[in-house]
């Protein structure tokens, strides 16, 4: 059975425990006005003349939502229970028992796609074809929200739902923070809330991230320069009618990691920069290989530049690194219980090690590195928050 055919086999079983959670009214539904603020932060058109569109509307509590609040209601399902559910509390709504795959709005553009605990339910694979598919039905200035739980393991396959009564299987993929949040990065929308929730009494971490399609949008990237480490696109975008041509920098991600040799000292490199021709002190770091995510690269590029390795990798933060001519984003990690390894240097690699206590750094002005610079004060203000 394919993923669709095993979620649709799923989610015909469990309308009856959605039915009856929807009568719970459970302190994690989102209310109306949370929903109406979605549209109304900023947007030009009335929540009453808005087009809105879910995937995946569960027990059908959103769709009501926007029903009361006057917008024209749309729903994608593939479950046929679900949508008889959905219709007792939500009857004005246009329902598509389809797979999205198979949907095409056209110029039917909507103002809201919202995708509440859907996306995984898709392959990891299926999940970035999936958002541009839905990117392309949302209007300029538009929004999408969607959410997911957050795990600390990625994985994905079929699985028995934990919280529903029976041997009920289903497709699920776990997204880690650091893989969910890369997802959203490839849409290229402006996000403008991220939010998290926890479920104490199902032990489950949400995070809800909404985000906003730009007024401009890429017409052509096209090929410029291919070096080993970067290319150079003219990249024309369309932007209030006309299309102008930019040049960007496309780099792949970087992972940059804080390795913690004790509670205050940590683990830099001294490396020979050849753009300023001098040997410049700086945190770890490297760029992300093909296909590879962003924790493997931390990993990676920590054995192959200290010679340690790590079993206790957590996120900070991310950023981008010049944001006026290239694509750059750097992801920070810190990196705990350091074990020693051989030590494996890549090609042109000219590296030292150097131990610094963490106060000294930003303080005295020792890092001239930007993106260590911004790492290390990021950090500092984690300790200090604690």
């Amino acid at each position: 059975m394919s993923y669709k055919d095993i979620n649709r086999k799923a989610y015909n079983e469990l309308a009856d425990h959605y039915k009856k959670r929807r009568s719970d009214k459970g302190q994690y539904e989102e209310s109306s006005d949370y929903l109406a603020g979605l549209l109304h932060s900023g947007y030009h058109v009335s929540i009453n003349e808005c087009r809105v569109l879910e995937i995946g509307p569960g027990a059908g509590n959103i769709l009501r939502c926007f029903e009361n609040l006057g917008s024209k209601v749309f729903a994608v399902e593939l479950s046929e229970n679900i949508i008889e559910l959905c219709k007792e509390i939500a009857p004005n709504t246009i329902y598509f028992n389809r797979d999205v795959f198979e949907l095409d709005f056209g110029e039917d553009k909507f103002d809201l796609v919202y995708m509440g605990a859907i996306i995984h339910l898709f392959p990891k694979n299926m999940a970035f074809p999936l958002l541009k598919k839905v990117r392309h039905w949302i209007k300029p200035s538009g929004r999408l929200f969607l959410n997911t739980t957050i795990s600390n393991k990625s994985s994905e396959g079929i699985e028995i739902k934990k919280d529903a009564k029976g041997q009920v299987a289903r497709y699920r993929s776990h997204w880690s923070e650091t893989e969910f949040s890369s997802l959203i990065d490839k849409l290229m929308m402006d996000v403008i809330r991220k939010s998290y929730t926890l479920e104490m009494d199902r032990d489950k971490k949400w995070l809800g991230i909404t985000c906003v399609k730009p007024e401009q949008d890429i017409v052509e990237d096209e090929p410029k320069f291919k070096g080993k480490t970067l290319s150079i696109l003219n990249r024309k975008i369309k932007l209030n009618n006309q299309t102008i041509d930019f040049e960007v920098i496309n780099r792949p991600k970087v992972a940059l990691i804080i390795p913690f040799i004790d509670s205050d000292t940590i683990i830099f490199t001294r490396q020979f920069r050849s753009a300023i021709n001098q040997y410049v002190l700086e945190l770890p770091a490297g760029k992300s290989n093909f296909g590879e995510k962003i924790e493997e690269t931390a990993m990676r590029e920590l054995q192959e530049e200290t010679g340690y390795t790590s079993s206790n990798l957590t996120y900070l933060t991310s950023f981008y690194s010049s944001l006026h001519m290239s694509n750059e984003k750097i992801y920070v990690f810190i990196a705990k219980d350091l074990v020693r390894s051989e030590k494996s240097l890549g090609d042109k690699e000219f590296i030292k090690l150097e131990k610094r206590n963490i106060f000294e750094l930003v303080d005295n002005n020792v890092l001239i590195d930007a993106k260590s610079y911004i790492a290390i004060a990021e950090l500092k203000k984690l300790i200090y928050d604690e």
